[in-house]
């Protein structure tokens, strides 16, 4: 395990910074009225949230909740209070009562790489990729339309490619989601995301199967 670094979030100077910046946006929480930052997650995900631990250096214990009858229904979530941490991730926009109002910090990203990482670290957490009745796979995000906003403006600048559909909610016009469906946009959408390859031992393997899968027409 890495030693824990308050200043950690003062530069972002890595790729993995990026993508676990990009994690947090959209899965972490900030406490109001005390200094702690989290990550709640399924027990599916737990090796996930042990590598998170490792590489940012969080030495509280996981906490469990296992009293629920399905596994995949089971969570894990992790801790750490650290007034310097709230004070940086701030300048990110990751802060208290964040939700429905997640944004994805692109003037931070000075290359494509770093682009790629901030949007998968993003895409782990809260997008999907999933295999229709037909067999076919869907690529789809769903968030703030200032996310699912900037997501569509990277992949048409950089990648040439736009989605099949664009839907906003009813009853919360702030939230948008997208799908991408075509296997030549699959196959450009996954090889950007997983560009990096030193995010190996960081991503989640479950939807980097799915891609792999998706770019290559096998049926799960």
């Amino acid at each position: 395990m890495s030693e824990f670094d308050p200043d950690y979030w003062k530069e972002l100077d890595s790729i993995e910074k990026f993508y676990y910046l990009g994690f947090l946006m959209a899965d972490g929480y900030v406490a109001t009225n005390s200094n702690t930052i989290g990550v709640h997650l399924s027990v599916v995900d737990i090796d996930w949230m042990r590598m998170y631990q490792a590489t940012l250096g969080i030495d509280t214990k996981m906490t469990i909740d296992d009293d629920r009858p399905k596994r995949n229904s089971i969570s894990c979530a992790v801790k750490k209070g650290c007034a310097q941490w709230k004070e940086d991730l701030a300048k990110y926009g990751i802060m208290p009562k964040k939700t429905g109002k997640e944004t994805l910090p692109l003037d931070h990203c000075t290359s494509l790489e770093e682009l790629s990482a901030l949007i998968l670290g993003y895409h782990d957490a809260d997008f999907c990729i999933s295999k229709n009745k037909d067999g076919k796979f869907t690529f789809s995000t769903c968030g703030t339309r200032d996310v699912v906003e900037a997501v569509n403006d990277v992949f048409e600048m950089f990648l040439d490619i736009e989605p099949n559909s664009v839907s906003v909610n009813k009853k919360s016009p702030g939230i948008c989601s997208t799908s991408y469906s075509k296997h030549d946009d699959l196959c450009k959408i996954g090889n950007f995301l997983y560009t990096n390859k030193e995010l190996q031992s960081h991503w989640l393997d479950r939807k980097y199967l799915k891609w792999n899968q998706a770019i290559a027409g096998v049926a799960i």
